[in-house]
């Protein structure tokens, strides 16, 4: 007997013992005794294929062969989405009866899903103080220190800006939180995205650069200046994947586990006003913090330096963006449409977008 025999008896011996082993009768592809929980996962299976060759179609290939992928959806996770799709109609049940909800969650909702409302938004008004701020403190006057300030008000809002932060556990500390900053500000979902060089990447990013394009001039930037703004923002987010690590590095926990203090901070990247940066986030009194790629931060602040490869005019550009894609979602339906044919059907490969309700 080998030792992958030996396995697969083990593990099968160990699911019968659990009940995890459907029990027929012989003759019969019907279960003994069958419960709601174990029908559902018999339907899902496909017996004609053995399991010691092909367990992934032994066990789901009924559920993938009979379903049909949502079009407002470019995955379906049978486990987690059909729990998200019902709690979707819990939440559905709870507004249909708003006169029970408490007065400012009923009004937020609304806001929301009120399409008619936000169709007549003033985009340029609702936008004024990101965009006004981006035109005098970052393109005219090169303020790095505003500029800093400005990045810490955009993490807080949770919009994606040239590199990230999050709260974590500290995994050698578990009775505390610790600050992480790590790579970060890349609109496209991988790093690779961006340094493909064969057509097919190129191709992608010719897309990516005319929907940033579109975008700009629905805004109200002219077409030069759109396209002067998307060329920027391009030479931006490639820099930034060029100087950070793969997913897989990012996974070890060692290579990203870096405690060091303020003082430490600033020496890796004396570029940023890191004080300006946390008041505006809102996290005054941070001592310790882990930076999880110390090598995206130096390389960064090579970028900032004032001669470097950064210009007053691209880190306009790129904020414009930032703040742009991070909103389009609640902007009038150009924007929406917009956003979605290059988001939703070039990059996720959804057919339609989704049902409102489920973007909240």
């Amino acid at each position: 007997m080998t030792t992958h025999t030996a396995l697969v008896i083990l593990l099968v011996a160990a699911f019968a013992t659990c009940g995890l082993i459907p029990q027929f009768r012989v003759g019969s592809t019907h279960l003994a005794n069958e419960d709601p929980i174990a029908q559902r996962v018999r339907e899902a299976m496909d017996f004609s294929f053995d399991p010691c060759d092909d367990f992934y179609q032994f066990s789901c290939g009924a559920w993938i062969k009979n379903t049909t992928l949502p079009g407002d959806q470019s995955r379906f996770v049978k486990s987690f989405d059909t729990v998200t799709k019902k709690n979707q109609q819990i939440l559905a049940e709870v507004i249909k009866n708003p006169e029970k909800l408490d007065p400012k969650l009923r009004d937020f909702w609304n806001s929301c899903i009120n399409v008619e409302a936000i169709d007549k938004i003033d985009v340029k008004k609702s936008l004024s103080f990101f965009m006004d701020f981006i035109d005098e403190e970052v393109e005219k006057k090169w303020d790095r220190e505003s500029t800093f300030a400005f990045i810490g008000i955009l993490h807080s809002l949770r919009m994606n800006s040239l590199f990230s932060i999050g709260m974590e556990i500290d995994p050698k500390n578990p009775e505390r939180y610790l600050l992480q900053l790590s790579q970060g500000g890349l609109t496209l979902p991988d790093r690779s995205l961006y340094l493909n060089d064969d057509k097919e990447g190129k191709d992608l990013l010719v897309q990516y650069e005319q929907h940033i394009v579109n975008m700009l001039k629905l805004q109200g930037l002219s077409a030069t200046k759109a396209a002067k703004s998307a060329t920027e923002v391009i030479q931006l987010e490639k820099a930034l994947a060029k100087i950070s690590i793969s997913n897989a590095d990012l996974r070890d926990p060692f290579k990203t586990y870096n405690k060091i203090d303020q003082s430490q901070l600033r020496e890796l990247f004396p570029s940023a006003n890191w004080l300006g940066y946390f008041v505006s986030a809102g996290m005054t009194g941070v001592d310790i913090v882990n930076v999880k790629v110390p090598t995206f931060f130096k390389q960064l602040s090579d970028l900032f330096k004032k001669d470097g490869f950064i210009t007053p005019s691209m880190m306009a550009s790129y904020l414009r963006w930032v703040v742009l894609h991070e909103v389009a979602d609640y902007l009038p339906k150009s924007f929406r449409d917009e956003n979605f044919e290059f988001f939703g059907k070039v990059i996720d490969g959804s057919k339609s977008q989704p049902d409102r309700t489920k973007l909240f």
